[in-house]
């Protein structure tokens, strides 16, 4: 008995993306398509300046595409307003990058309860939603430090839990482990599948880490801007 195929959880159809800065046109890719389906763990490769970044800044709504439609989950990203694509990151989409952006002033839990403020959740529901995703990334002890008292990896656990605290859908992860050594980007990534399988979340990380790659579910690499499916 065939198995029935995996709902998509993110479409890309004909995505062209140019820059525009004073020195002249900055062509990214031109006719770019992607599917995700739900539950699988994407990496994106390829050299720097290739459209990592800009692909994922894209599709998370950070960024507006030139042309082509962004389907996540169905809603077509690019439809919306500026302020209704900044609602649907908040509640469907987490996001990880290579500095972990968290803010000095703010302890880890305080760190970690931002999204949930942000969608108007009480303090006190939104400090036991971050108290859920610190135990899963095993700082629960280090709850009221402030990020100069964390390691880098420590750091980056915290802004793994800041992602995930609203329960999204959808997690994309920019160079998660860029700025790590060897050992604590292993570990940081197999935060980053147990947090995917337990979630049920939809994962893409874009890195230069083949061995990072390798442990996910698809590779696609950026050659000559297209996205080309890495077999292995």
């Amino acid at each position: 008995m065939e198995s029935q195929p995996k709902p998509s959880a993110v479409s890309v159809t004909d995505l062209a993306k140019t820059y525009h800065p004073a020195a002249g046109p900055v062509p990214v890719f031109d006719h770019l398509d992607i599917q995700v389906a739900e539950g699988d763990i994407l990496a994106v490769m390829g050299p720097s300046g290739s459209g990592k970044s800009t692909l994922l800044h894209l599709i998370g709504g950070i960024d507006q595409p030139d042309q082509g439609t962004i389907r996540i989950f169905g809603q077509d990203l690019p439809s919306l307003t500026h302020d209704h694509r900044a609602d649907f990151r908040n509640r469907h989409i987490g996001f990880v990058f290579q500095f972990h952006f968290l803010l000095p002033e703010f302890s880890a839990l305080e760190n970690i309860m931002i999204p949930a403020m942000i969608a108007g959740r009480g303090r006190r529901e939104a400090e036991e939603l971050a108290r859920q995703e610190i135990r899963a990334v095993g700082l629960e002890g280090r709850a009221h430090h402030r990020p100069s008292e964390l390691s880098g990896g420590e750091q980056q656990r915290v802004a793994i839990a800041r992602a995930l605290v609203m329960h999204p859908r959808l997690l994309l992860a920019d160079e998660p482990t860029g700025n790590l050594d060897s050992r604590t980007a292993m570990a940081v990534m197999e935060i980053i599948e147990s947090l995917h399988s337990r979630e049920n979340v939809t994962t893409i990380i874009v890195t230069h880490n083949e061995s990072l790659a390798k442990r996910c579910s698809r590779v696609l690499s950026f050659h000559e801007g297209a996205l080309l499916e890495v077999f292995r």
